[in-house]
């Protein structure tokens, strides 16, 4: 793309209110810059900046389709293009990383007439970006079980965790994990089947590969009482609503066995 600079773009403060002028153009179509455009040898100004306008939109649906790829695989490339269109224009870029614009799709999908008739790709959507965001977490040590032993018995109730960032819980009514898993290793897709009440999966980061788990209910409210920073003695309180209170030290126990084994535990403190 050609750019005449005459007089009035002779300094950078007008150089960049060009550059403005440009950022305009290709977020909201605004025409100014139009006149800072030398004319192409065939066609005008507006068809030679309609190929950067066009091609910065699909650049972002290109980035849509891998975050969220089972989804693609289930509405069709077509359909998820003009889906990631309407996304684009509700919802425009905002930060300079390109990994983080889908950030609010899930949010724009429950907006959507799509999402209205077909809920289970929200939470499909949901899972997926929970799946990405989970290998840009933030770093942290991981403990291993030599802190458990240290734990003097009266010290248990107040004992709480610090879980690794890329630790989330998320609650699904679908089965949106084993549609996922089937999407992902090309076989064939199980029928949809909604649940009663919506079901724990647990999501992790190791080795900078992303890990899911569904599990039961009662192991998702204790890694959820983790995060929310709850003790122990908290946390077994909480259980009894859900479980026979016999059965809560063996639950912990579990939990504690889970969370060890798949490195998802960094520290161990006292309140």
């Amino acid at each position: 793309m050609n750019v005449h600079l005459d007089n009035d773009f002779s300094n950078s403060g007008a150089l960049q209110d060009l550059q403005r002028q440009f950022k305009c153009y290709l977020l909201n179509e605004h025409t100014k810059v139009l006149s800072s455009i030398s004319e192409p040898p065939t066609g005008d100004e507006a068809i030679r900046m309609q190929i950067y306008f066009d091609a910065y939109r699909l650049r972002l649906v290109e980035i849509l389709t891998v975050h969220y790829e089972a989804l693609t695989h289930l509405i069709g490339n077509e359909s998820f293009e003009q889906l990631g269109l309407e996304y684009l224009a509700a919802y425009p870029s905002k930060v300079p990383n390109i990994r983080y614009f889908g950030d609010r799709f899930t949010l724009f999908l429950q907006q959507s007439t799509i999402g209205q008739q077909q809920p289970q790709f929200i939470e499909m959507a949901e899972f997926e970006w929970i799946l990405a965001k989970a290998i840009d977490a933030a770093d942290m040590p991981i403990a291993n079980t030599n802190a458990i032993a240290e734990i003097k018995p009266d010290d248990w109730p107040a004992i709480r965790l610090q879980l690794h960032p890329s630790v989330s819980v998320c609650w699904f009514y679908w089965n949106v994990t084993s549609v996922w898993q089937a999407i992902k290793d090309k076989t064939e897709l199980p029928a949809w089947q909604k649940e009663n009440q919506p079901l724990p999966c647990i999501i992790w980061r190791k080795d900078q590969i992303s890990y899911y788990q569904a599990v039961q209910p009662w192991l998702g409210e204790i890694i959820v009482g983790f995060q929310e920073t709850k003790s122990f003695a908290q946390i077994c309180e909480q259980l009894t609503a859900l479980i026979d209170e016999d059965s809560v030290p063996t639950h912990m126990v579990e939990a504690l066995q889970f969370l060890f084994a798949r490195d998802t535990v960094s520290e161990i403190y006292l309140d």
